[in-house]
């Protein structure tokens, strides 16, 4: 408690467990705000959403993707979300030539798959439920990690020194430090 006391009043430099206290605090103020949303998380690490989401289709998505860090990270971002989108181009053309084979040689057969997909209850084209849960965990895989290098200083668009001093962000632990506090005592007992 007197540790809390301390840092309340700016006699010394926050300890570990403060500062680690302090951004999870600030982590879920802006978990509340839209600050882990793809477009958010999308301008902040581009190449990892990429890994887990996909190559955005977004226009102004990936007009913002290079937004931060030094020139040598934009270049690096530029390059790698070029080569994905390339690649998922090329992967287009690719299916869209195998389908147009696929039709020439099997059109009855593929009328009697689109009918039979539209029977039970799928639309032609729709996503399977198999991919939007996959889909769903990969947004919320990327959601952890993005927590975690928050959490651990790595997220270059955020000021942390600010957020390390803000001592107003102990007011959200304070009640679980006390009680910490309460528990170590009695546990001495």
């Amino acid at each position: 408690m007197r540790q809390l006391e301390d840092d309340k009043s700016g006699n010394s430099a926050p300890t570990p467990a403060v500062v680690r206290n302090r951004r999870l605090a600030k982590l879920n103020r802006l978990s509340a705000d839209d600050f882990f949303s793809e477009a958010s998380m999308r301008k902040r690490a581009p190449i990892l959403a990429d890994q887990y989401i996909g190559v955005s289709t977004q226009p102004e998505l990936v007009a913002n993707s290079a937004g931060e860090g030094d020139m040598l990270d934009r270049l690096e971002n530029q390059v790698m979300l070029q080569e994905k989108q390339n690649e998922a181009v090329r992967q287009q053309q690719a299916m869209r030539e195998q389908q147009e084979e696929e039709e020439e040689d099997d059109e009855e057969e593929e009328d009697d798959k689109a009918v039979a997909g539209q029977a039970a209850g799928q639309p032609q084209g729709q996503p399977s439920e198999e991919d939007m849960a996959a889909t769903q965990e990969n947004e919320e895989t990327l959601i952890s990690i993005m927590r975690a290098r928050f959490l651990s200083g790595e997220d270059s668009a955020v000021n942390y020194k600010d957020i390390d001093n803000d001592a107003s962000l102990d007011d959200d632990w304070a009640a679980q430090a006390e009680n910490d506090a309460q528990d170590r005592y009695f546990d001495d007992d």
